[in-house]
């Protein structure tokens, strides 16, 4: 009984997440966010698709709770 309280608590106190593909599961390329990148910026240039799609896949990939990079931060791209 202690465990599932102790479980319960860590989920309530952390709060739960989207789950992040691990880099086993999908084919990933890292990049460094340089001055004036954005998330669609990125994710322009890395796909024929749609930006807006991509940019939330490298997102939720990447565990941001936002679209808010930082010049020098390393993100995992998914690639197609």
């Amino acid at each position: 009984m202690g465990v599932v309280v102790a479980i319960v608590a860590i989920v309530v106190a952390f709060g739960l997440r989207e789950p992040v593909p691990s880099a086993g599961s999908a084919r990933m390329q890292h990049y460094v966010v340089s001055q004036g990148d954005t998330l669609v910026s990125i994710a322009e240039a890395g796909t024929t698709g749609d930006p807006l799609e991509y940019a939330e896949q490298i997102r939720v990939v990447n565990g941001l709770a936002t679209e808010q990079v930082e010049p020098g931060q390393d993100l995992l791209l998914p690639l197609p």
